[in-house]
């Protein structure tokens, strides 16, 4: 079946371009295109569209203004800006209902590579009311302790950037969209980052103060009380596996960008089940009874109730956000590493090894049932081998991790939640 692809410019030369680079993609794709924000909701209200592209600066109704109404009338579309204009009002008003920003001019290469990847992500989510709400999401909760640390950090005129980064960088959800945002090619970004202390730094404090109070980036967990357990541990079990994860990938000689990679994958590889608490808890209650009534493990849990695992939501989700394929592939493929498409050591590999590591050596942390170690995905990477000094360095990074100030204070939170539940 093909895509429906929309593009909204108001110069007709530039949609004219667009046209002539994107004619091979018509066996693929089937493309539309406005010349104005009102055109563009009455193609989308005859023809529902996969994914849109709009410029940022048309008259009337501005990139911005429009993805706001596209998302609220077809949440299920992908939005993408595509601009060469990089005025900070209208970029941090686009913040939120857009996906993905380009910057014009962007190659034939470069725009079929982006859009080509959109839609394949839309594979991993084939129930449509699944697609419709999890497009839609804008933003992530974080933990209300980190939350109220990074937003009062920043109100502080002398405030340490450094510092401010460290606390991003243990939260799930503001990594997650700190990542997002410092791809937008509004930045200038030359190269892929997967840090988010590096991407706090690159932005740089003005910037950083801009996103997060202006635009209103970060949210606060809610108090839910029959979650709290589950969000605490979610957090602190992400934090571990990243912590390990990283050490794993630092044995086997990882470079500093693999490191970034491989803890960024750790930290985010449960997203889908932050998804799922704060947005389906319904749902989320149903798979967990299955799991304990027919002692299901999680994904099997999940499929039967849901008809995708939690590993396939934050896939889907932190691709859309244009978060790096080998992030992807991890928090895909985790629970069923010999599924990915591609057998080299990466980070996937790490955080499979991690996870289970982890519950080995702090089953306290574990949200879920035992994780299962893929012995014959390790021996396909010639590495089964390598476990005993794996343990050993998780151990000594496990060590670490619960000293840091942070990580005690996550784990406190943790305990108490359990004390008191």
């Amino acid at each position: 079946m093909k895509q429906h692809i929309l593009f909204v410019d108001d110069e007709p030369n530039l949609l004219d371009g667009l046209r002539r680079m994107l004619r091979p993609m018509r066996q693929d794709w089937e493309m539309h295109f406005a010349e104005s924000g009102p055109d563009a909701l009455q193609i989308i209200d005859r023809q529902p569209c996969d994914v849109v592209v709009s410029d940022m600066r048309m008259p009337g109704m501005d990139g911005s203004q429009l993805l706001h109404k596209v998302r609220q009338y077809s949440p299920e579309t992908i939005r993408f800006i595509l601009s060469g204009h990089s005025d900070q009002g209208m970029i941090l008003r686009s913040v939120g209902p857009t996906h993905q920003f380009l910057a014009k001019p962007c190659g034939a290469a470069e725009l079929k590579g982006t859009l080509a990847r959109a839609c394949r992500l839309r594979h991993l989510l084939p129930d449509h009311q699944l697609l419709r709400l999890v497009t839609s999401i804008e933003r992530l909760p974080s933990v209300p302790y980190l939350y109220d640390q990074v937003t009062g950090a920043i109100r502080e005129p002398l405030a340490d950037l450094e510092t401010i980064a460290e606390l991003i960088a243990c939260d799930i959800g503001m990594t997650a969209k700190i990542l997002q945002i410092v791809h937008s090619a509004f930045f200038g970004l030359q190269r892929q980052l997967s840090s988010p202390i590096q991407a706090v730094e690159f932005l740089g404090f003005e910037t950083l103060q801009a996103i997060v109070i202006k635009a209103q980036v970060f949210m606060a967990a809610e108090d839910r009380a029959p979650y709290d357990k589950a969000l605490q541990a979610l957090w602190a079990h992400s934090l571990a596996i990243a912590a390990c994860a990283r050490e794993i990938m630092a044995a086997e000689g990882g470079d500093t960008a693999g490191l970034d990679a491989t803890f960024s994958a750790g930290l985010l590889h449960d997203v889908g089940t932050l998804v799922l608490i704060s947005h389906l808890p319904a749902l989320y209650d149903r798979s967990r009874e299955l799991i304990g009534v027919q002692s299901l493990s999680v994904c099997s849990a999940e499929r039967d109730v849901i008809g995708v695992t939690h590993a396939e939501i934050g896939a889907y989700l932190m691709g859309l956000w244009g978060l790096s394929d080998v992030i992807i592939d991890a928090l895909a493929y985790h629970h069923q590493p010999l599924a990915c498409p591609t057998q080299t050591w990466s980070p996937l590999a790490a955080v499979h090894v991690a996870e289970t590591l982890v519950h080995e050596l702090l089953p306290d942390l574990m949200v879920e049932s035992a994780p299962v170690l893929d012995r014959d995905y390790l021996e396909t990477l010639g590495l089964w081998d390598r476990l005993p000094a794996w343990r050993e360095h998780c151990q000594h990074a496990l060590q670490q991790h619960l000293s840091a100030p942070v990580s005690r204070q996550l784990f406190q939170i943790q305990h108490e939640v359990a004390v008191h539940a």
